[in-house]
């Protein structure tokens, strides 16, 4: 798809107003105090702007505000960067990038580099050429370090060739994120992002003469293996590859209807060179398909987010998965996530997410939605789902295997975004057919749409539950831990490292003691069996917190 403006995003956040749960202006008080149109102030974490005299709710600075401005997100890892950590030397890890040690130093670190006790080798600072590498003495004179790749040749202590073999710029997207109006969530006016590591390739249009992968900032600089001729093309692709397969990619069906396999064009944003190597800013709009970008973006940061854990302990662990999304789009399911396989080329990928494209909904843009799907992959991957499936209304209650499985979608959303952003943010929320729905677990608020049911304290164990308060429930044993909670303690604060232990145990995986299939007292038992010592603390904030009647029976096998 051509475009004359091109733009892609590491993580994009919800810009969500004051009060509640971070979302709710608080009804009363006094009038707003008079401003000057244009101008911008902080309010804790909002930046609020000046507009007909009357301060705006603003948008939420997810690394804090000062001076009127949102801060910029921390520099994320590079793959392939190296660091220097106490006396250790990390290099970031593909292709999701995460760090890893990867030499301990006898002596000390400098540079990236283990440093021996000085013995100089070399003249610090000098220059040398190891066939493409350009080579330089370290400050003590002690050895040397690669200090760049040479895209062309090396030559006499320097890079030569180096300005005709690159093409650089940055790239950037449109995206809609969600705002309050009133008690209904709408997603704003379409917002810049940068667009981070997407996959860019330099054609001819017979082969790639050139690839890389662009920064966390959009930015990138592509080597490529001869001088620009005419006719070439730049080419960004929402892919993350490992080796010669993708294990995530944004795929574009031609139709939607019921889920289903088949062999859908991967998006690929496509700009004419025309002979230019400094491309400078470079935008993929709205109506060019951005919203493709925040699904991978969105995506890529999930997969990181569990990466390293005994979920998916690392990047041979991860199982490919594809993700269907066009504009105007839509899927019986509304956004699910199945096994049906997508064949790209010679690779078929069987776990797909789907997600509907119409106008009237969240669409790419619901980043809650998102996550949920990615949820379910990670039961069904790493975990245990035994779900029915079918159809689930909000507010009524189903068995406890259904219960589990979207109670944990819905949760593994909330609590993921929550890690994101490094503070509790329990919102999931959704807009269908031009109106949203809302509920905050960590308060058990929710929009009029519909209400959430509690457990009976006499239903027993296999009684029907509704998903929210399984989300509820799970919400309240974890927080505490990787963010404050909000309400006054409960007395558990499990973290994600105790709750990925419980749902990737034998005692989860294989066990039943509630009804058939995992379900939240299948998970209840996992924790305990793996930490006995929380026995008081969990069945008191389960029962007498929670009123679900868990019976504190708990078993291992």
């Amino acid at each position: 798809m051509g475009f004359k403006n091109l733009t892609v995003v590491f993580l994009c956040a919800a810009a969500l107003g004051s009060g509640g749960c971070g979302f709710f202006e608080e009804e009363g008080g006094s009038e707003p105090a008079q401003c000057k149109d244009g101008k911008t102030r902080c309010d804790g974490d909002l930046m609020q702007q000046c507009e007909e005299g009357q301060w705006t709710y603003g948008d939420l600075c997810l690394h804090g505000c000062q001076s009127g401005k949102c801060n910029a997100a921390p520099a994320v890892c590079e793959v392939g960067e190296r660091r220097c950590y106490v006396n250790d030397v990390e290099r970031c890890e593909g292709p999701v990038g995460h760090w890893e040690v990867v030499e301990e130093c006898g002596y000390t670190c400098e540079e990236s580099q283990c440093i021996d006790p000085p013995e100089q080798v070399c003249v610090p600072q000098e220059l040398f050429c190891n066939q493409n590498q350009l080579l330089q003495c370290n400050a003590n004179g002690s050895g040397w370090y690669v200090e760049q790749e040479c895209p062309v040749m090396c030559e006499n202590g320097e890079c030569v060739g180096q300005a005709e073999a690159h093409v650089r710029g940055t790239i950037s997207y449109e995206a809609r994120l969600p705002e309050a109006s009133g008690e209904q969530i709408v997603l704003g006016l379409p917002k810049q992002l940068p667009l981070g590591f997407v996959l860019v390739l330099v054609s001819d249009g017979t082969q790639f003469i050139g690839q890389s992968i662009s920064k966390a900032d959009g930015s990138f600089e592509v080597g490529i293996t001869r001088p620009l001729q005419g006719g070439e093309s730049l080419l960004f692709v929402p892919v993350v590859m490992l080796g010669d397969e993708a294990i995530l990619l944004v795929a574009k069906p031609s139709y939607g209807g019921d889920p289903m396999s088949g062999e859908p064009d991967p998006w690929v944003w496509n700009l004419p060179l025309e002979g230019n190597h400094d491309l400078g800013d470079l935008i993929i709009k709205e109506e060019s398909g951005s919203g493709a970008a925040y699904i991978f973006a969105i995506n890529r940061a999930a997969i990181a987010s569990v990466i390293g854990t005994n979920l998916m302990p690392g990047e041979q662990h991860i199982a490919p998965l594809a993700i269907l999304w066009a504009p105007g789009v839509g899927w019986s399911c509304g956004a699910c996530f199945s096994g049906n396989q997508q064949q790209f080329g010679e690779q078929v990928i069987r776990n797909s997410i789907f997600i509907g494209g119409e106008p009237e909904g969240s669409s790419a843009w619901g980043y809650a939605v998102l996550l949920h799907e990615f949820g379910h992959y990670v039961a069904r991957n790493y975990s245990r789902d035994d779900s029915p499936g079918g159809s689930h209304t909000i507010g009524v209650p189903i068995t406890p295997p259904f219960a589990w499985s979207e109670g944990w979608a819905t949760f593994f959303a909330v609590s993921t975004f929550s890690r994101f952003i490094g503070k509790a943010a329990p919102l999931y929320w959704d807009i269908q057919g031009g109106g949203s729905f809302w509920i905050d677990l960590a308060r058990l608020q929710f929009s009029s749409t519909f209400s959430v049911q509690a457990p009976d304290p006499s239903g027993g164990l296999t009684q029907h539950l509704d998903e929210n308060w399984v989300a509820m429930m799970l919400w309240d044993l974890w927080d505490g831990a990787d963010v404050e909670e909000i309400l006054e303690p409960d007395g558990t604060a499990l973290g994600t490292q105790a709750v990925v232990e419980a749902v990737t145990s034998s005692r989860f995986l294989y066990g039943d003691r509630g009804a058939q299939g995992a379900d939240f007292v299948d998970f209840l038992d996992a924790v305990l069996c793996a930490q006995p010592e929380l026995d008081g603390s969990v069945v008191t904030t389960v029962t007498s917190y929670l009123g679900f009647p868990y019976d504190g029976a708990w078993t291992c096998n």
